[in-house]
């Protein structure tokens, strides 16, 4: 190992923050020795570990690394730093230290994650529940569903990390598996690339890592359409095979020449509008629906469907408050279809998040996102006052809370 002068100055640690951790330089020295007396058991580890994930299915592509004896030492100091109070010695650092194995997988389409997140938690016991990383106005419901924990992460970087327990050579190692779509990959290899070790707080690389970001998010978005769209043209082929095939059998049935060719001007008629130019889809997920009648077509593809239809008027409802919000000079009201469904303004803020439990309707976390800055926390606030004055209650029960609810932000201005 490198004397102490040498490792700070490689790695851009100031003496005044290796003091503030107060580590020895003797006892990180115990750590990097005998770290390297395990590295053949950890790459060991790691590449069974990958090689079992690249078996499943939506995986592209995985790769593996296992940290490297100085990065360690390094993780160490700025991990102090940030936590004074941890105890971090040779007896403890394989547990502390959890991304001693690192696994990276990358997988073509966003919504993916779930079959590959279903894969690792049947396949592992989980150190702590796996941690959705997301950027600010990303939407939270899909994540949430599954008991993940979302994490708005201040760089924008998006990816679902898991800490998994692996049993090899009589030890458990813990080792970290990342899940991310290649997009995501290709913007976090430049932006760590381009941000680390030196200009970490630059505000002119930031901006335009954040620009890359929105960037890398709206090609995810691209290649999600174009895969709907695909399986939608897929689907419109096989009704222009089969209209093709039932022209044939009509040429010959024994029916007059008007007859024949009544039936063959509908089937020439129905191959047209079959092959109409598909400009949305109704199977795409995080739908943006301007007008009640998008909400109400896109709404039928949510996983509580039934059961919101069950709920007497709400989706009409829900349709007449965007309608009205778009009618209106004020600020426009966006619906986005998940599994349930967000009511958001333009600029990104979720108004409210309205989901069905157990067959009740609960309306999770009014003003969300961006608008849990501090200029929005007495807007958040008002708006439940207002509420509970009238109902004498916290919770959102049915149609009519739901309403009721509605018209008090409509009367509130955003």
């Amino acid at each position: 190992m490198i004397n102490m002068q040498d490792f700070m100055k490689r790695y851009n640690i100031s003496e005044e923050k290796y003091l503030s951790t107060g580590l020895r330089w003797d006892e990180l020295e115990l750590i990097y020795n005998h770290y390297i007396t395990i590295i053949d058991q950890l790459e060991s580890t790691a590449s069974s570990i990958a090689d079992y994930i690249r078996k499943a299915e939506k995986v592209h592509s995985v790769k593996m690394r296992v940290k490297d004896p100085e990065h360690l030492i390094e993780k160490i100091i700025r991990k102090k730093t940030k936590e004074p109070s941890i105890v971090i010695d040779v007896d403890n650092y394989l547990t502390v230290i959890t991304d001693l194995i690192g696994i990276r997988v990358l997988h073509l389409f966003k919504e993916d994650w779930l079959v590959i997140h279903n894969y690792i938690t049947k396949s592992w016991l989980l150190h702590e529940p796996p941690k959705a990383n997301i950027r600010e106005g990303d939407l939270e419901l899909e994540f949430e569903d599954y008991d993940l924990e979302v994490i708005v992460h201040p760089y924008g970087y998006r990816s679902i990390h898991y800490l998994i327990e692996n049993q090899t050579f009589r030890q458990t190692y813990i080792g970290e598996i990342q899940v991310r779509t290649i997009f995501e990959e290709a913007w976090s290899e430049i932006d760590h690339k381009m941000r680390y070790p030196y200009y970490v707080d630059n505000a002119i690389i930031e901006k335009y890592l954040v620009m890359f970001n929105r960037l890398a998010g709206s090609a995810d978005e691209m290649g999600s359409f174009i895969k709907v769209l695909k399986s939608e043209l897929d689907e419109k082929q096989k009704d222009t095979d089969l209209i093709a095939i039932l022209k044939e059998k009509v040429d010959k049935l024994s029916i007059t020449p008007p007859e024949k060719e009544t039936i063959n001007a509908e089937l020439q008629d129905l191959s047209i509008r079959s092959m109409s130019p598909i400009l949305y889809s109704e199977n795409m997920t995080n739908s943006r629906c301007v007008i009640g009648e998008e909400f109400k077509r896109k709404i039928k593809n949510s996983k509580y469907y039934e059961i919101f239809k069950s709920i007497d008027g709400l989706i009409d409802e829900v349709a007449n408050f965007i309608d009205r919000r778009r009618n209106e000079e004020r600020t426009r009201i966006i619906a986005g279809v998940v599994q349930n469904f967000d009511l958001k303004t333009e600029n990104g803020d979720v108004v409210c998040r309205i989901i069905v439990q157990d067959e009740n309707i609960l309306v999770r976390n009014v003003l969300r996102g961006r608008a849990n800055q501090a200029n929005k926390k007495d807007y958040y606030e008002q708006v439940f006052k207002n509420y509970y004055s009238k109902h004498k209650k916290d919770s959102i029960d049915s149609r009519e809370d739901v309403v009721d609810l509605l018209n008090i932000i409509d009367e509130m201005p955003l």
